[in-house]
């Protein structure tokens, strides 16, 4: 595993389409510990949601996977 590989045991979740959403500053995902939008940008930025250790107390370390069939 390198730093960038979730653990083994990580929950996970497939997003479809109408998980994403889009604001001005880009698209967005709602956290799946604590709900807050937080930009995909952030998510591959900080590996964290915008309400981590905020007032939600969230503490979801979040990643993301590209997945492909060809």
């Amino acid at each position: 595993m390198t730093d960038t590989e979730p653990p083994a045991d990580a929950a996970r979740m497939f997003l479809g389409q109408d998980a994403l959403s889009q604001r001005d500053d880009g698209f967005v995902i709602d956290c799946p510990e604590c709900g807050s939008s937080t930009l995909l940008a952030d998510v591959v930025r900080e590996g964290r949601c915008s309400g981590y250790d905020d007032v939600t107390g969230c503490g979801a370390d979040l990643w993301l996977e590209l997945a492909w069939d060809s």
